[in-house]
């Protein structure tokens, strides 16, 4: 077989900055808002009851921006028909003071048109969408990505004596449920951490019973997920990190046409990431890194497997042969003592799945927190990095590249390359106004990926790919 090498020419740019995460600037005493007409609000909301701060009962095009929202009862209800776009907000979920309630959503969409959900800051309080009303072009999808995310909890209230550590309903970061057939969808370089004793979740992000087309997968990708953890996560819980789940009956919709790539998943109680319904799904280029153990030492109740595909019903219909897991870095442990990195008994691909490490006392808390610093160096508040929109390119073993840096500025770009083979990483300089020839050590079946570090905001604005 002839060695094929590709020359890729790649010109970057220097971004703007993007508007900063707005800072709380709530107003004591402001009531709730039933907005009805579209247009552009600005809202400062301490709610303190158990009514949502913000309803949204239109068609129109709704814009929330740079709103500060506190509130006992659910942030923003989200009406069918709605078309939505959140950002630059800050927005906090707090203990309802009422017993026996929850801790409140952020954002709860029920059968919206378009909701976009980008540069916010949610503490307390997760996203779930239930269903969807609109067509899955450009204007009308679901798209949430950029936000911080921050102790997401489903705990119960003690009333005024704060929440009950034992018990609690299941809560998400993000959570779709039976949004179907949905197209250009994503959920993209978030970041989320939930703190042990602070939070409660049962999957971090949860596809239930959604999906995207065979010609537009729903796409899950670059995001930093750091905690799954029941109300107490030394007692018996769940808490993934990215699920696929809902298996169906009688031909109802399952979970299909999902990929999952390029994010990274640290300390959870039971699993990084699983398919466990659904067909046509893919989980590939993560990196998954859990040690078992909080970082006071204190072990994690039920750790599985790091990245798993089985079938959790026997009688789930929807389940196919065709999920796969490929190209993943896995150092996961069982008990703090196992290294137990893959289930993989009902995937239909399998290949190219590697181990952070050998060792199980290689895998430790402090791992788990570098994985933070590396997604940092991808990913700095929310500038996105990529060639033409993607956030990759993958390239083969003995590739050639060409890198020109024809930035105005006089700061160098630089490049990542993150090798799947689990060799390890690397990165390269470019000087401003000038370019380099890199070529891809010779490994036969090496995966890369590489980024533009986005620490330096470059973007790529061209791509041109010839094939010698």
């Amino acid at each position: 077989m002839r060695n094929v090498k590709r020359l890729v020419l790649l010109t970057v740019f220097i971004t703007a900055l993007f508007a900063a995460v707005c800072a709380q600037s709530a107003t004591v005493g402001a009531q709730p808002q039933v907005i009805t007409r579209g247009g552009t609000y600005t809202l400062d909301i301490v709610n303190d009851d158990a009514r949502a701060a913000v309803t949204i009962s239109t068609g129109e095009a709704v814009i929330l921006d740079g709103c500060g929202i506190a509130s006992r009862g659910t942030a923003i209800i989200i009406n069918p028909g709605a078309n939505v776009t959140i950002k630059n907000c800050y927005i906090e979920c707090k203990n309802p003071l009422v017993e026996k309630m929850n801790i409140p959503l952020a954002i709860e969409a029920t059968d919206a048109e378009n909701l976009t959900v980008q540069n916010n800051f949610f503490s307390g309080g997760g996203i779930c969408v239930f269903g969807f009303s609109g067509d899955g072009s450009i204007n009308q999808t679901i798209n949430i990505s950029f936000n911080k995310f921050r102790n997401i909890d489903g705990r119960q209230s003690l009333g005024e004596s704060g929440v009950l550590d034992t018990i609690a309903e299941f809560r998400q970061a993000v959570w779709l449920n039976k949004v179907n057939g949905i197209k250009n969808c994503e959920i993209a370089w978030n970041e989320i951490i939930n703190e042990p004793y602070k939070s409660s979740v049962d999957y971090v992000i949860k596809i239930y019973k959604s999906s995207g087309t065979q010609d537009s997968s729903l796409k899950i990708h670059d995001n930093f997920i750091r905690g799954a953890y029941p109300a107490n996560p030394l007692d018996k819980g769940a808490g993934g990190g990215i699920i696929c789940s809902g298996g169906t009956l009688y031909g109802e919709s399952g979970t299909e046409y999902v990929e999952i790539f390029n994010n990274i998943v640290t300390g959870f109680t039971d699993f990084g990431i699983a398919i466990t319904a659904g067909n046509n799904n893919s989980i590939y280029n993560n990196i998954v890194v859990n040690s078992g153990q909080m970082s006071d030492g204190g072990l994690i109740y039920a750790q599985n497997a790091g990245i798993c595909i089985h079938k959790a019903v026997a009688s789930d219909q929807s389940f196919g042969g065709n999920n796969s897991a490929y190209g993943n870095i896995c150092g996961s442990l069982k008990n703090a003592e196992v290294i137990n990195n893959y289930y993989l008994p009902d995937a239909g691909i399998d290949k190219n799945n590697n181990s952070i490490a050998e060792d199980p006392e290689d895998i430790t808390p402090e791992l788990e927190w570098e994985q933070y610093d590396l997604w940092r160096r991808l990913n700095d508040n929310g500038f996105t990095s990529g060639i033409n929109n993607k956030t990759s390119l993958e390239f083969l073993s003995g590739d050639t590249l060409l890198l020109s840096n024809n930035t105005n500025s006089e700061v160098s770009g630089k490049l990542y390359l993150r090798d799947f083979s689990g060799v390890g990483f690397w990165d390269i300089d470019i000087e401003p106004h000038s370019s380099r020839v890199v070529k891809i050590p010779e490994k036969t079946g090496n995966l890369k990926v590489f980024y533009w570090d986005s620490l330096l905001r470059p973007i790529c604005n061209a791509a041109e790919m010839e094939i010698e």
